[in-house]
């Protein structure tokens, strides 16, 4: 919290006042706008401490709260006092006139001591009185009571305890302590009563039971995700050779080595497209994802596998090191075994970092498959580079890379990639359909943004696929998609109603901007069915349907 005082540069223990008035004051000095556009370096660094005053402003504020808070909670916990001392739960005394009307206070009953009281007595007042030899504190009350000032009950009590301690033979005096009962004064004979609570044991063959159900459900579930990983990587190799298998036999030969011909005969493309089960392993040697580094770089610049000496001397002193990282603003640079294994680089602080690659590329994308080396001579130094290399980002977007190779990406509009998703058999269509291929989608739209085996993405748009095939699709205003969709029954139905068939509805409104089984959306209304008939719909003022409600 010290920290936060001297950003502030107040002392610690400020008044809320004082922190108000130095947050005020430092915010003025550091806001953003006091600088001139021209010095974007001088913004930045205004925009960094002004970051820094709030956050300490903001800590201050919750702290000096939170101490309040407690103060004030302890003050109410504290014990209240009337007489000088301490409150012991029971409301205090409050002096009541006296009804004589004579201006005395009442002090308190006392009992009258001569016959002129005319109050009854009562059968406590006359326990009290009796020569009963009952005691909570083991002495015996007197028969005859002492008319003093001082209080009666004490002098009998104090005669009593002396008549008791000074007869030696054994009082009939029956006293009562927590739980148990004594009887007589010398002999102190004691008789307890405390209740032993039985204990209850358990059985042993539900105990055994228990345990070996639990043992049961550990082993099974350790058994589930053992599986459950072994079939992702199964299915996530699967799908990367396949790909791998569907690529044009430029982007093949590039991947795996020409297979030289035996006995004069040419190399078929089936030969090519078709690569053994683990190709990589057999003809590609396995990149060091670990240890990966990159070409020479140019003077001034650091780069993986530079020394922390060279990346201070070049970038200058860190303003926070921590846990083999570096920190310059809000980038960082990250050591292992002292040094540069990796770096995230803010817009806001600029990295004198640069990542060349060890060999040229001749083309000016990248597509699935491609070397790491090969997305950095197409992209150039990524602004983050973590992990041995398994994913490199650009502004927002990323790609991900399984044993040096590109195995997916993901693009965000304001800062697209160089990537290309080129179909197996070029096909010449305008627009796609229901039932349509992936190659006929990627000739259509070209390149997703982020594509699974499930789904293309373009921006907020979507295709979905199942076996290969267009299943449905999602189509954002921002994000048209080239798609059509007609009546499998040719119909010149105008409206639908409740009933009619996906035909009769997609002849009367036209290509939906969303297709499922159970639903068609034409901007925000929607049409709902059931066994393939109509039996609901919504209908937006933004999107007029073609609707009647009865033939």
């Amino acid at each position: 919290m010290n920290h936060y005082f001297e950003i502030l540069e107040l002392k610690p223990g400020a008044t809320p006042d004082e922190v108000k008035a130095a947050y005020r004051d430092l915010a003025k000095v550091w806001h953003p706008d006091r600088f001139r556009e021209d010095s974007p370096r001088l913004k930045a660094k205004a925009a960094e401490k002004l970051a820094e005053i709030n956050e300490a402003y903001e800590k201050i504020r919750s702290y000096q709260a939170r101490q309040k808070a407690r103060k004030q909670e302890y003050n109410n916990n504290q014990p209240r006092s009337n007489t000088g001392t301490n409150y012991t739960g029971y409301r205090p005394y409050t002096p009541r006139p006296s009804s004589s009307g004579n201006g005395q206070a009442y002090t308190g009953y006392s009992r009258p001591t001569g016959s002129g009281s005319t109050r009854r007595r009562s059968s406590s007042d006359s326990f009290r009185t009796s020569s009963r030899p009952y005691s909570r504190t083991g002495s015996t009350h007197s028969s005859k009571r002492a008319s003093s000032a001082r209080s009666p009950f004490r002098e009998s009590a104090n005669t009593s305890y002396q008549n008791a301690k000074n007869t030696a033979a054994p009082s009939n005096t029956l006293t009562r302590s927590g739980t148990s009962i004594q009887y007589g004064g010398a002999s102190r004979r004691k008789y307890s009563y405390h209740r032993k609570r039985p204990r209850r044991k358990g059985n042993p063959l539900a105990i055994y039971l228990s345990i070996v159900g639990v043992l049961v459900i550990l082993v099974a579930a350790g058994v589930y995700f053992v599986n459950k990983s072994k079939n992702d990587e199964l299915r996530a190799r699967s799908n990367f050779e396949t790909l791998m298998g569907n690529r044009e036999d430029a982007q093949v030969a590039e991947v795996t080595p020409q297979v030289p011909s035996s006995g004069g005969t040419e190399t078929t493309d089936s030969a090519l497209t078709q690569p053994p089960e683990d190709v990589f392993e057999t003809r590609t040697p396995r990149l060091n994802t670990d240890k990966h580094v990159g070409g020479p770089v140019d003077a001034g610049f650091f780069t993986l596998g530079s020394s922390k000496e060279d990346v201070v001397r070049l970038q200058g002193e860190p303003e926070q090191v921590r846990h083999g990282v570096f920190r310059y603003g809000f980038s960082s640079i990250f050591f292992e075994e002292n040094v540069v294994v990796g770096w995230h680089q803010s817009p806001s602080t600029r990295l004198n970092v640069q990542l060349n690659p060890k060999r040229g590329h001749d083309k000016n994308y990248f597509t699935i498959g491609s070397t790491r080396d090969q997305v950095i001579a197409v992209e150039g130094t990524p602004d983050h580079y973590d992990d041995g290399g398994r994913e490199l980002r650009y502004g927002e977007s990323r790609i991900t890379f399984q044993r040096g190779r590109v195995v997916s990406w993901h693009m965000n509009p304001s800062g697209s990639l160089n990537a290309k998703l080129l179909p197996e058999y070029e096909e010449n269509v305008d627009v796609f359909t229901l039932g349509s291929s992936r190659d006929a989608v990627l000739s259509v739209q070209g390149t997703p943004d982020h594509f699974s085996d499930q789904s293309f993405h373009y921006g907020h748009s979507m295709v979905h696929f199942a076996n290969d095939r267009v299943s449905g699709w999602n189509e954002a205003t921002n994000y048209p998609l080239s798609v059509i969709l007609e009546p499998s029954n040719p119909t010149s139905s105008k409206y639908f109603t409740l009933g009619s068939t996906r035909d009769e509805v997609i002849a009367a409104q036209g290509t939906p901007s969303q297709y499922s089984a159970r639903m068609l959306k034409y901007g925000y209304s929607t049409v709902s069915f059931e066994n393939g008939l109509v039996v609901s719909w919504y209908q937006s003022p933004a999107s007029p349907l073609n609707v009647r409600s009865g033939k």
